[in-house]
């Protein structure tokens, strides 16, 4: 072959462009050496061919020009295995040399211009360096050129070798299951979609015991009747509609009367379903019977606690129970069962099983192997061998068995038993024992060999024959001399859960407890005293009660007592303190002998004038019957009067024969019946009364308040009773009055802020009416360039009487606010100018603000009283002037500092320290400066009650205040109050009416207010905010309008409306519209107080005077329901 084709002009390579990995492999390959040359030179139609091979997604190639140079597309690269890349540009007759004599004579007939199909065509080859048989379907097809000379041929091939290969074994499979179905056993029918039976196998026709005739070409039910609505007919069908492989287990009575059992396997076929069947009875019966067996097996292996192990004779493990991978997580085949064993058991055990297997010897060892978790468990391994007729071992069987438990409970019986013969020793002991100090000492020395501490002591109180208490103390494993040089223990933190009987203690460290190192002087344990850093101390009570002392153990080393050690300890401390008692006892009842000698012989003497003592006795009863102020009485269950005493009378004006011959529970006041008949139930049932309060009634129709005490004794109650109504009633006027200092100090404070706020007024007035003449004057002269210089110097006036009038109400009131998240820093920044008139130009006032200030909870109104109160005692406290400094901060108050102080809580806080450089306080008049009424100045210049209430809000805020002072030097009162972590309520913001919310369609509110001016400012707010208004100057007015069927989405009302104030005017208006929104105007700050109870849902309350843009706010978030 000649190729005939000359080479075109040099062009572009775009027909190599695409074709994935090969087309980058071409686009890069150097084609300098190849007959192909350059791709740009190649002809047009190889070009062509390439363009489209390497875009194919079926396996190709083209072999071009004199030496038919290879080239191949990404789905031909499998076909070649291993001679990829290499193929590339190559020769055919090299790619394929290990079948180009089978191929070369269809390549010779595809150049020869004859195209050739070629399917399934076995080709041996060596692709991937080893000889294999693959098979292909594939066309050669000739490529003509320019000229129309053959230039070379093009393949598309498909490997089929998987398809050969399967089809191949679905052949021979089938002529095996031809071979097997008719040698099997099994029997085996093949069912068409109609259940007509199309073939039965030799075994079938034995199991039925009919001629082949009589069955192929019938039915299954006509062959076998009554089974096509049984279980195995549904069986069937639902095999053949579900398509799938389905098994089925059929009790049948064949028609010869035979009753079998027969498995059912049915497959889905193309022509139906494939049956095979078998009898099974005998199965069945094996079944059950081995069912019986393995449950009897399973039940005794599952009860049975030891893992089941067996090895061959040379000791390699063969099988292990599972129980034993549940335990350690290893097989305990080869290696694992080494590795799951204790590194100090291994070797041990390793070398006991070498010894048996050698020996032939039962195994039988103890050792610790690792569980899942990583602790050690302690094992008992056994084995016997299994010996051959010869006596040649032929199985070892092992079993394991957890023995922790076992050895826990033995190592802890014998410790136990060791642990009770020393407790019955020393208790025996003590037990006999008469003297304290040798029987306490008994006890202190048992509990140390107990528990294993170092030392221990006993520290007890005992009492003289005059009756006084004072300690003594027993010292045990270690010389008394090391404690006698220091005191006694205190009723500290530590000591006194012990002394007062309350808890045992047991601390690993006790250096590291709360509770240690808070007591003076040492903040811990003395120098020179033993260390300590285990502790276990036990209160000894006796059976009374009555705490004895207590037994105190310590080690130098943490960690040494436990649980058990507090059981034994509190086990010796019952024994002990019962010993304690009796050995009291005996020194009692030593005494009581003595005593009872001589009350004999006092009694001899006695004798003579007892009757008149008796006497004696009863008139002196008598007069406190007849003298009391008190009622006494004697009275039954019922309300019966047994006796009365004078007081009686006295009191309620009831005569003695009138009140015994009535029951009293028709004197007591309707309301105090239920409970007073509920306190008789109670001494009824034994229980005594103790300031049972109830009222009577006089004979005057009055009713007194009494206080009661009872007892009951013998089916009697004895009581006494106080009048307490005028207590009450002089508590009542007192809280009263301490009320009216308090308002009356907070109206002093007032009118010391009169004259700086009246000249604040006549300022704030003179920039508002000037700013408004200056602006009335520009518009008229129609210089609107400063308009707004005039607007914003009256507005800022404005805004700032406002804060001042709201400042001195929120002062001046009486009813106290709700607390709230406070920023300090913004509220004293706020106060400054007021703080500033207060003070006056004699005082320099600095105010330093923290940064980061963290927020607090108080109420705001109260600590901006609190601290106009603090401005003013200091302003007092400088008559020549002076520096006030205010002050904020962040303060962290620790135990150290909570230590000396009274009720406070260590943690976070904000400071705020108030500092005057005054005449200062001594010590003296600094302790009382917090109590109510104490005051300094002269008479009526001050009521006493500045600093109280200071402190007061303080501690009602859950805060702390303390006063530091010199004389002459000046004081400095901190106000600590608890930081806040919660959120803060963020302030709506609107800088202008023009930026504030606009009205969404035909939404329409309603104004009722009686000042004009009002009316129709907040009329025409409404409407440059695009709302529908109507408006009212009363409530009658409003009220008709309200029920009229006019769309009102929003009520806006005055509070404080002639004929019917506002909140009538909801209430009368919510009654036919129920979600009526309603914002409450008023000018008043104690309505604004009375807004938590007040406001409904659905309500929300707006004061005087508001920003245009405030109240445009306010609309826009009560219609949204915000």
């Amino acid at each position: 072959m000649h190729d005939r084709n000359p080479r075109p002009a040099a062009t572009d390579c775009d027909f190599l462009s695409g074709g994935w990995g090969m087309g980058a492999r071409m686009r890069s390959h150097d084609w300098s050496g190849s007959p192909l040359g350059e791709p740009e030179t190649w002809p047009r139609p190889l070009r062509m061919l390439v363009r489209m091979i390497l875009n194919a997604k079926q396996p190709m190639f083209i072999a071009w020009g004199p030496d038919l140079a290879f080239l191949y597309n990404d789905e031909y690269i499998p076909i070649l295995g291993a001679k990829h890349p290499n193929a590339l540009g190559r020769p055919f007759a090299v790619v394929w040399s290990d079948i180009w004599e089978q191929i070369r004579p269809l390549v010779d007939q595809t150049l020869s211009g004859q195209a050739s199909w070629h399917e399934d065509l076995l080709i041996p080859m060596q692709r991937n360096g080893y000889r294999e048989d693959a098979w292909f379907s594939f066309s050669y097809n000739p490529i003509w050129d320019d000229v129309g000379a053959v230039a070379g041929l093009f393949c598309a091939a498909t490997e089929t070798t998987g398809k050969v290969l399967g089809q191949r074994a679905l052949r021979e499979s089938e002529e095996r299951a031809r071979g097997v179905l008719d040698g099997m056993d099994e029997a085996f029918i093949l069912l068409d979609r109609e259940f007509r039976i199309l073939r039965i196998n030799p075994a079938g026709l034995r199991l039925d015991m009919r001629p082949e005739a009589e069955i192929i070409g019938r039915t299954h039910w006509e062959v076998w009747p009554n089974t096509e609505n049984s279980p195995l007919g549904k069986f069937y069908k639902r095999a053949m509609a579900e398509r799938v492989p389905a098994t089925f287990e059929n009790r049948y009575t064949w028609p010869d009367g035979r009753e079998a059992w027969t498995e059912i396997r049915a497959y889905p076929a193309p022509d139906g379903l494939a049956v095979f069947y078998r009898d099974i009875t005998e199965r069945k019966h094996a079944d059950a019977q081995l069912r019986e067996a393995e449950d009897h097996y399973r039940h005794t292996v599952e009860l049975n606690p030891q893992v089941t192990w067996t090895a061959r004779p040379d000791g390699q493990l063969d099988r292990v129970a599972q129980r034993w991978q549940d335990w350690t997580g290893t097989t305990g085949l080869g290696e694992t069962w080494a590795q799951a064993m204790h590194p100090d058991d291994l070797e041990p055990s390793l070398m006991a099983w070498a010894h048996s297997v050698s020996t032939g010897e039962p195994y039988n060892i103890e050792h610790r192997a690792r569980m899942r978790d990583g602790t050690y468990r302690w094992m008992h391994s056994r084995a016997l061998p299994r010996r051959s007729p010869d006596g040649e071992i032929v199985e070892w069987y092992g079993s394991t068995e957890d023995i922790s438990e076992r050895r826990s409970s033995q190592d802890a019986l014998r410790e136990e038993t060791r642990a009770l013969e020393i407790l019955n020793t020393a208790l025996a002991a003590a037990a006999s024992e008469h003297d304290l100090e040798r029987l306490v000492q008994r006890v202190t020395d048992a509990g140390v060999e107990l528990t294993g501490a170092q030392f221990g002591a006993f520290f007890y109180n005992v009492q003289n024959e005059a009756g006084e208490s004072y300690m003594l103390y027993a010292i045990s494993g270690v010389p008394r001399e090391s404690f006698s040089k220091f005191p006694m223990p205190r009723n500290t933190k530590v000591f006194a859960p012990t002394f007062n009987g309350e808890r045992i203690v047991r601390s690993d460290d006790i250096t590291q407890d709360p509770a240690y190192g808070h007591s003076k002087p040492h903040r811990g344990m003395p120098e020179g005293h033993l260390p300590v850093r285990s502790y276990l101390a036990v209160p000894v009570t006796s059976r009374s009660g009555e705490v004895i002392g207590g037994l105190f153990f310590g080690h130098a080393e943490a960690g040494v007592f436990h649980k058990r050690s507090e059981r034994l300890i509190s086990g010796l401390a019952a024994g002990g303190a019962v010993a304690i008692d009796n050995a009291r006892l005996f020194q009692k009842a030593q005494r009581e002998i003595e005593e009872r000698r001589r009350a004999e012989e006092a009694l001899r003497r006695l004798n003579g004038t007892l009757e008149a003592e008796v006497e004696e006795r009863t008139k002196e009863r008598d007069q406190i019957w007849q003298l009391s102020t008190d009622l006494m009485d004697v009275c039954r269950s019922d309300g019966t009067l047994v006796a009365v005493n004078p007081a009686w009378t006295t009191i309620l004006g009831w005569s003695e024969a009138e009140l015994l011959a009535s029951n009293f529970l028709g004197l007591i006041h309707p309301d105090d019946v239920e409970s007073t008949l509920a306190e008789l139930a109670g001494l009824d049932q034994g229980a005594q009364t103790f300031r049972f309060e109830n009222r009577f009634r006089a004979r005057d129709g009055g009713y007194r308040l009494i206080s009661w005490t009872a007892v009951p004794k013998e089916g009697l109650f004895y009581a006494i009773g106080r009048d307490i109504t005028a207590e009450r009633a002089a508590a009542e006027a007192l809280r009263q009055t301490e009320e009216a200092l308090r308002q009356s100090q907070k109206m002093e404070a007032v009118g010391q802020l009169t004259g700086g706020i009246a000249h604040d007024f006549n300022n704030l007035l003179t920039g508002i009416v000037g700013s408004l003449d200056m602006l009335r004057t520009r518009v008229s002269q129609g210089r609107l360039e400063t308009v707004d210089r005039y607007i914003t110097a009256a507005t800022t006036s404005a805004n700032r009487a406002a804060a001042l009038t709201h400042r001195l109400l929120a002062f001046a009131r009486r009813q106290p606010l709700d607390p709230r998240p406070v920023q300090a820093n913004a509220l004293v920044a706020s106060l400054e100018d007021l703080f500033r008139r207060t003070v006056g130009e004699a005082v320099t006032l600095e105010v330093v603000l923290a940064g980061g200030l963290w927020p607090t909870l108080c109420d705001p109104n109260q600590l901006e009283s609190a601290l106009l109160n603090l401005v003013i005692n200091a302003r007092d406290a400088m008559p020549d002037g002076g520096k006030l400094t205010i002050e904020t901060c962040n303060a962290h108050l620790d135990e150290a500092y909570i230590a000396a102080q009274r009720d406070v809580r260590p943690g976070q806080y904000v400071c705020i320290c108030v500092t005057d450089t005054g005449t200062g306080m001594p010590q003296d008049v600094i302790e009382r400066a917090f109590d109510p009424f104490f005051t300094t100045k002269p008479i009526g210049q001050g009521t006493g009650l500045g600093l109280s209430m200071v402190y007061g809000f303080a501690r009602q805020s859950e805060g702390h205040a303390k006063i530091y002072s010199e004389v002459g030097q000046g004081t400095t009162i901190k106000i600590y109050l608890p930081r806040y972590r919660g959120e803060t309520d963020a302030e709506i913001e609107a800088s202008t009416l023009a930026e504030a919310p606009r009205a969404e369609s035909g939404e329409t509110v309603l104004v009722v207010e009686d000042e004009p001016v009002v009316r129709s400012l907040i009329i025409e707010v409404l409407e440059d905010l695009g709302y529908r208004t109507l408006e009212a100057a009363d409530g009658p007015e409003g009220l008709k309008i309200l029920q009229s069927r006019r769309r009102i989405d929003l009520l806006i009302t005055d509070v404080g409306l002639p004929g019917l104030n506002g909140r009538q005017l909801a209430d009368a208006a919510r009654e036919r519209r129920r979600d009526l929104k309603v914002l409450f105007i008023t000018g008043y700050a104690e309505n604004a107080t009375l807004a938590a109870g007040f406001l409904e849902p659905g309500m929300q309350m707006i004061t005087k005077p508001f920003a245009v843009d405030a109240l445009a706010q306010r609309i826009r978030s009560i219609i949204r329901d915000d």
